[in-house]
């Protein structure tokens, strides 16, 4: 992976044209920030609505927010890529491979997060109009991209663990995977090797919260964020935030903040606060 690759026209960072989002399919997941995923090692296959994309190792995508996709493995080796998710103000790292567990999972604070994010999302909408797109404004998007790529994966050093350290892994784990519906307390057991019963018991020890309702309040935390912040209807903000029954979504939403989704639509400049 180098930025010499680019300019001879040997390294394209891939991205999935399609532009159905929010599609409910089956064993498909999204989020609403943008990803780059950095193939480190072996093969597998992102499958969208109506296409399907072979990563190598070297190779770079950008998977679009609020696209639906599923990862599976391609060949007889093991697969393993590094993962960059593109919040607002900050970014998450972490490493996936053919367990589908992420882990090493941290924030980083970039220092050009904001012009990366623009950029990303650029050559997003270039990449889908191609008609308009120059050569000269590939390469130099691509550059920068790929620049940061390096840089990031460069300086970004692990923070250490504070209290204990599997609760604070699985806290990390659900704020990378509350829009999966299917996350629940025996899916982050197996991903940190513990004992259902034993990890809610642990967690409620050291967060005085019970995991089942700390999932709950990271997804309806995403989904009021969301509310605010994007034109998606109640339904699809619920859908995107771990929620399969919209009417449940509301119920609970009302639960914590006292106020219906539909209250906080109406009146978005009011502060809502959980009860």
């Amino acid at each position: 992976m180098s930025i010499q690759k680019v300019n001879q026209g040997e390294l394209k960072i891939k991205v999935p044209l399609e532009t159905k989002l929010l599609q409910r399919i089956p064993g498909t997941e999204f989020h609403c920030h943008h990803e780059v995923f950095i193939q480190l090692s072996g093969s597998n296959e992102f499958s969208f609505p109506d296409s399907k994309i072979l990563m190598q190792s070297g190779d770079i995508m950008i998977v679009p927010a609020q696209l639906s996709h599923k990862e599976s493995k391609f060949g007889e080796d093991h697969f393993k890529h590094f993962v960059i998710m593109l919040y607002p103000n900050i970014m998450q790292l972490h490493f996936s491979d053919d367990r589908f567990c992420p882990n090493n999972i941290r924030l980083y604070n970039y220092k050009k997060h904001s012009l990366l994010n623009s950029m990303v999302y650029n050559y997003i909408e270039q990449e889908r109009n191609q008609s308009t797109y120059s050569s000269s404004l590939k390469m130099s998007q691509q550059n920068f991209i790929l620049s940061s790529i390096l840089d990031i994966i460069t300086h970004s050093k692990p923070q250490k663990d504070l209290g204990n350290a599997k609760v604070e892994q699985v806290k990390k784990l659900v704020r990378t995977m509350y829009s999966n519906a299917s996350l629940n307390i025996p899916k982050l057991a197996s991903l940190v090797e513990c004992n259902p019963d034993y990890l809610s018991h642990l967690f409620n020890k050291e967060s005085k919260e019970h995991l089942s309702k700390y999932i709950r309040r990271i997804r309806l935390e995403a989904a009021r964020e969301q509310l605010q912040s994007t034109q998606l209807s109640i339904s699809e903000v619920a859908w995107s935030c771990g929620f399969e029954n919209p009417s449940y979504f509301s119920q609970q939403f009302k639960k914590l903040y006292n106020h219906s989704p539909k209250d906080l639509r109406e009146t978005p400049d009011r502060t809502f606060t959980p009860e």
